[in-house]
């Protein structure tokens, strides 16, 4: 029986093999026609899915799906639009492992993409990828929050994902841009329904420019955590241009940043951390509107910044950094010779972002500026408007609503203020330029429109402005020359002293000072001390000081066609002590003019017949003069700063003071004999006066030194000045036509001419006041200068002339 059993299991064990053997063979079979066939059908439904997109896939593409590890293989994929290539992969591997689905994991193996090349187009601001149009929704997307949350069971899991080789190109109607990644991996890819981690490696090209970039991504409940480090190299700004402004026409440099960057993402708050951040910019060009702006190089470096966002708040960024800008200047647009203002170097120091109170603030600790020039025009041999050596800015502090700086320095300050004959300031030319590109571009104006009615101004708060101390490092020039008038004016400033300070807004009883000390071509000097509190209900200024041996000839230019009267020589010293509140002007002017002289206007002889047209103003001075020959003014001051008014009685009792003649005095024979080189004395036959009389310095023709035969006309002048300490006089120089190779008694009339011998004539009045100042030390307030005169005369000589008082 159990025999017979056996025969027949026998045959149901051959029947079980057999249909699992034919299950295996229809499975290999099956699997192995879907390997075979795949290629087939797969480029046959891609095709019948491509058609409405007016899309085809080239006879070349292979994708082959392999069933027996679950593999998909493309290999040089191409999809092309109206004959372009659009979408391109080389080479395509993906295999999954869907034996994992058991165990609720889907897992990848790997996935590598190849030679992946796409465009990416903006055309008539459509957006086209891969030659697909994506048509924007104009229906926002509504979450149904009925509905539970997706809790899915699975999890991701991707070991390696890597696309090597790969280019995006993005184009639109005016250029195209390609991007070339060299290598981008993501590793370590975990996902579920309530935590996603991944790393990744990039490598890419954008023209010149290279991307690298290490991130580590993770999000767990909400929360979103990255960590990159970042390295950008050779990036042109040129690549923006496309999303520039209309008012931006040209932006150029090549950028490198490198730095870390943690973003961590929240529901109430995102915030930023920079750590090691490293920025260089080179050959920055920026055009716009009517400027060009062009650096050398621009370095930012930060070791730590920290950005935080929170909702319904204002952005708060704290750290430090350090910004370094080399090379900078800025010209006008239309001409790069019309330089509005260059600098060497700008160093910011350390500059501290903070909050307070929920106010921003910005600390640099010092701001540093290196050689500056402010308005240049490079066309002309012409010098800047301005230009300093350096400018130090201390301990400052930056907020919405206030300025506060501790010290401000400058040094190497260089002025040159250069009217032509048309009365334009020729050394603003570059900034007049600016201007005028400023009014062309401006549109017509429109018609007058019905006034509005005022609406009542906003209160606002008081911007708040404070600066402790102002001062110069070093000495100050600023030169002079107006060539308006006839002849030009030339006069340079020393400013040897400058503070000012301290100033702020919100103190208004603070009492500001001010210290100028200074002097004014070679010997005029002058100081002054100020004070002010501009913000008082009313504000009060006082300044005191003085002004010492201004040279009077050198302003006669600018009064000489009001009054017909040029002044001869003189010197002049003022003080004063003056008070301004509010419009209320106070206080006191003396003047004191030394050696004052008249003469007939735009008259170049010496003693020519013309000098009598001065004697009744002339007549009026030597009313003021005293003992000395100085004339001395007292004048009051009192009034409105809009209807000043003057006081005049100290200038009337003088005239009448002043009303009798000097008496010669009999000493002076024998007290001028050791000088017999430089004076002579001599009897008056009309008046009986005692006359002493100065002699004349005599030159040959051309000649401006001191010669050798002069010197012992020197040396008694010298003897003479230090015996008599009291006694000051006025220096004449009288040149001959001889002097530029004219014939004795020439006539001269021409200006270049006449500009010649006064120069020469001006020349031997430094050279022998310097000489006396600096080698007799001869104060050099005791010798006074005349504006240069010409002798025509037959048997004239080139000479300079003295006169005491």
């Amino acid at each position: 029986m159990y025999y017979f059993r056996l025969l027949d299991f026998k045959p149901m064990k051959q029947k079980f093999f057999s249909f699992f053997k034919y299950l295996a063979i229809f499975l290999l079979s099956l699997y192995l026609l879907i390997w075979l066939s795949s290629p087939m059908v797969i480029h046959y439904l891609v095709t019948q899915q491509l058609k409405p997109y007016k899309l085809t896939l080239s006879e070349q593409s292979s994708i082959r799906y392999n069933p027996f590890i679950s593999a998909l293989n493309i290999n040089n994929l191409a999809i092309s639009k109206a004959q372009e290539k659009v979408f391109a992969i080389k080479r395509l591997n993906l295999e999954v492992n869907l034996l994992q689905l058991l165990f609720d994991r889907i897992y990848i193996k790997s996935f590598s993409i190849d030679g992946l090349s796409t465009e990416i187009a903006l055309i008539d601001g459509k957006l086209e990828i891969a030659g697909i149009a994506i048509s924007e929704s104009t229906e926002e997307k509504q979450t149904d929050t009925s509905k539970p949350a997706n809790n899915s069971p699975y999890q991701f899991i991707m070991p390696e994902l890597a696309l090597k080789e790969s280019e995006l190109i993005f184009r639109d109607e005016h250029q195209q841009k390609t991007l070339t990644i060299s290598l981008l991996t993501l590793n370590g890819i975990t996902a579920t329904a309530n935590a996603q981690q991944a790393n990744l490696d990039l490598a890419l090209t954008v023209e010149q420019s290279k991307i690298n970039m290490q991130t580590t991504l993770a999000a767990t409940e909400g929360k979103i955590s990255i960590n990159n480090k970042l390295a950008l190299t050779n990036f042109s700004l040129e690549q923006l241009t496309p999303w520039l402004p209309k008012e931006v026409s040209k932006l150029a440099g090549k950028l490198d940043l490198s730095g870390q960057q943690k973003i961590t993402i929240a529901p109430d708050i995102t915030t930023i951390e920079l750590t090691d951040t490293k920025q260089i910019l080179n050959n920055l060009q920026l055009n716009s509107a009517d400027i060009q702006l062009n650096t050398a190089q621009e370095l930012m470096t930060s070791p730590s910044l920290t950005v935080t966002l929170l909702p319904q708040q204002p952005v708060t960024i704290v750290g430090t950094l350090h910004t370094e800008v080399n090379d900078i200047s800025i010209n006008t647009q239309n001409d790069n010779k019309q330089l509005l203002f260059s600098l060497k170097q700008l160093n910011s120091g350390t500059v501290t972002l903070s909050q307070r109170q929920q106010t921003p603030l910005i600390h640099l600790d010092q701001l540093i500026l290196n050689d500056a020039t402010i308005s240049k025009n490079l066309n002309a041999e012409l010098p800047a408007l301005s230009q300093f050596a350096q400018l130090i800015i201390t301990d400052t502090e930056l907020s919405p609503t206030s300025i506060k700086i501790n010290d401000v320095s400058l040094a190497g300050l260089q002025a040159d203020l250069i009217i032509d004959q048309q009365k334009n300031m020729i050394t603003l030319a570059p900034i007049n330029s600016l201007k005028n590109q400023e009014q062309a571009a401006k549109p017509p104006e429109q018609p007058e429109q019905p006034e509005q009615p005022e609406q009542p101004p906003v209160n606002n708060n008081t911007f708040v402005f404070s600066l402790t101390k102002f001062s110069l490092m070093d000495d100050a020039n600023i030169r002079f020359k107006d060539s308006s008038v006839e002849p030009a004016y030339n006069r340079s400033f020393t400013i040897n002293e400058l503070t000012l300070g301290p100033i702020d807004t919100e103190q208004a009883d603070l009492v500001s000072e001010l210290f100028l000390k200074g002097k004014s071509n070679k010997y005029a000097h002058y100081q002054f001390n100020g004070t002010a509190t501009p913000f008082t209900k009313v504000p009060v200024y006082t300044l005191k000081g003085q002004l010492k041996e201004l040279n009077l000839p050198d302003i006669s230019t600018y009064i000489k066609d009001a009054l017909k009267y040029e002044i001869k020589s003189g010197h002049l010293d003022l003080t004063i002590d003056a008070k301004l509140s509010g419009e209320d002007i106070s206080g006191n002017t003396d003047l004191l003019l030394q050696g004052i002289d008249l003469t007939a206007a735009n008259d170049h002889e010496a003693d020519s017949l013309s000098d009598q047209t001065a004697i009744p103003f002339s007549a009026a001075i030597g009313m003021l003069k005293d003992s000395d020959g100085n004339v001395e003014l007292s004048l009051p001051l009192s009034g409105k700063t809009s209807e000043p008014s003057f006081g005049t009685s100290g200038f009337l009792s003088l005239i009448i003071k002043q009303a009798t003649m000097m008496a010669a005095k009999d000493y002076l024979i024998t007290t001028f004999v050791p000088y017999a080189n430089v004076v002579s004395v001599a009897l008056s036959a009309s008046n009986h006066l005692l006359k002493v009389r100065f002699n004349d310095l005599l030159f040959s023709p051309k000649q401006v030194a001191i010669s050798a035969e002069q010197q012992k006309f020197v040396t008694q002048f010298a003897s003479l000045m230090k015996d008599k300490k009291q006694t000051k006089f006025t220096l004449c120089a009288i040149a001959t036509p001889a002097d530029i190779g004219l014939a004795a008694g020439t006539k001269v009339s021409t200006k270049t001419d006449i500009e010649q011998l006064h120069s020469i004539s001006q020349t031997r009045l430094d050279n022998f006041k310097q000489l006396m100042v600096e080698q007799y030390q001869i104060a050099s307030s005791r010798l006074l200068l005349c504006t240069p005169q010409i002798d025509t005369g037959t048997k004239a000589q080139p000479r300079l002339t003295f006169n005491s008082h």
